[in-house]
């Protein structure tokens, strides 16, 4: 199997604000590897959500090539696209997006379903710690077991790639830690990849690797050799 879950190479990205042009991406050389946590630290319009975007296949780049578990998305047709998206990336943004009138386990279910998955929905609740709380509605749970259930959903999936957008953005800090050790264990229980993109530099300290965006730039790339736990992080 490559070593790589990820590669882009030369991508651009550019919008258009009305009649200005905003390059987002300039020339992203990129390489994710399998098995790790990578955290995509970078300011307010450093290009961070976009560059997520476009790996996820929720976005097409301008120009250059993106090519995800080994397949080339870069111009794919929007059929293809649907087909990337449900089954071999899953996302979790900063807001949960759980279905208010389903419990926490027919929210991980309808995703299952949708993806054609066997997955066994309760089994993924009580690894993020909530087999007690299945039968909950989202607004019985609070903001971290919200989170965890956006994770149980992600999963159902069996992707091959977990894309987190400021994960803990919208959590306090005992909460984000909670959120976090459950993306680590699962990381380190079955290898899956993920990229947590965040603002808050402390959360690279649990990242096998670390890569910073400025103007849509990569500006450095360190590895990590003695990533910490999440609850050894302050901030």
């Amino acid at each position: 199997m490559d070593s790589s879950i990820a590669v882009l190479e030369n991508v651009t990205k550019t919008y258009m604000l009305g009649e200005v042009p905003v390059e987002a991406l300039r020339g992203v050389d990129l390489t994710l590897s399998r098995g790790e946590i990578i955290v995509l630290l970078g300011p307010s319009g450093s290009g961070k959500t976009t560059l997520i975007n476009v790996i996820g296949g929720l976005d097409s780049p301008t120009g250059g090539t993106v090519t995800v578990a080994g397949q080339d998305i870069t111009t794919a047709a929007e059929e293809q696209l649907t087909r990337f998206r449900r089954h071999t990336v899953s996302f979790v943004f900063q807001f949960f997006n759980l279905v208010p009138t389903l419990t926490a386990l027919e929210n991980v279910e309808l995703v299952a379903e949708l993806s054609d998955s066997d997955a066994h929905c309760l089994d993924l609740l009580g690894r993020v710690d909530l087999g007690e709380r299945a039968y909950h509605f989202p607004h019985q749970l609070s903001g971290g077991e919200q989170q965890r259930v956006a994770i149980a959903r992600a999963l159902a999936k069996s992707p091959q790639l977990l894309l987190a957008d400021e994960p803990t953005g919208n959590l306090d800090f005992r909460t984000g830690i909670t959120v976090l050790e459950a993306l680590r264990d699962i990381n380190r229980a079955e290898g899956l990849s993920m990229l947590l993109v965040t603002h808050n530099e402390v959360i690279a300290e649990m990242a096998d690797t670390v890569i910073k965006l400025r103007s849509g730039q990569i500006v450095d790339i360190t590895r990590n050799d003695s990533p910490l736990s999440p609850d050894q992080i302050r901030w």
